[in-house]
């Protein structure tokens, strides 16, 4: 992706977020839900393909969409994204594994691709699992990471599938303290943020550790 496609992703992304708060100012949250709503059974499935398409592209950004869930299914957005997610690391592990390289450029892009390099030079069942819990923020990179690895699809996806349990409890119960879209969007960022720095404190520390044994 180049600079100039990239700025054009971000600037979208920002408006989207500038149009959706205004719309939560100007219209009444009972009267956006029930917009969404009116989407029927089909809600919950457009959520999960909106997520699933911003999982799979990776440059382009699900907090839009999910500030959309959460004015109609409130904290409970957050099984729908995970759901999203969880298909998202089959589909994505799949594309790196089966079109390699180059096809993941295009949906990862070259600077997100530089991270893909750094996972998978150093893949395993136990740093997937920690990573799938405490890197929620990369949950795309890492399943493209994987791909391009010799790693087996049925233990990746086991492991995947079982550390996304914890993640998503944790957001929901520190979401729980939101009553309002743009404070539960804050929060999904502050626990996001907080997991990702917890994440690379101990992996900081097993570097340490690894460097005074050697």
């Amino acid at each position: 992706m180049t600079k100039k496609n990239k700025l054009y992703v971000v600037l979208v992304t920002v408006l989207l977020f500038v149009i959706l708060f205004l719309l939560s100012q100007l219209i009444p949250q009972e009267t956006l839900r029930t917009l969404i709503d009116r989407a029927g059974a089909f809600g919950p499935a457009v959520v999960i393909l909106l997520a699933l398409t911003a999982y799979i592209i990776a440059p382009l950004s699900s907090s839009p969409i999910i500030l959309v869930g959460y004015y109609a299914y409130g904290q409970n957005v957050i099984w729908l994204i995970s759901l999203a997610a969880l298909i998202s690391f089959a589909t994505n592990f799949l594309i790196a594994r089966r079109f390699g390289r180059t096809l993941v450029e295009r949906f990862a892009g070259p600077e997100n691709l530089k991270k893909v390099d750094q996972l998978a030079g150093r893949y395993g069942l136990l740093i997937l699992f920690f990573l799938r819990i405490f890197q929620g923020a990369i949950h795309d990179v890492i399943s493209y990471a994987a791909g391009l690895t010799s790693m087996k699809f049925s233990a990746y996806f086991i492991v995947s599938a079982v550390a996304l349990v914890p993640h998503a409890l944790i957001w929901y119960y520190f979401s729980l303290r939101a009553d309002d879209p743009v404070s539960f969007i804050a929060l999904t960022a502050l626990i996001t943020f907080l997991l990702s720095m917890v994440f690379i404190f101990f992996a900081w520390v097993g570097i340490k550790m690894r460097a005074r044994k050697s």
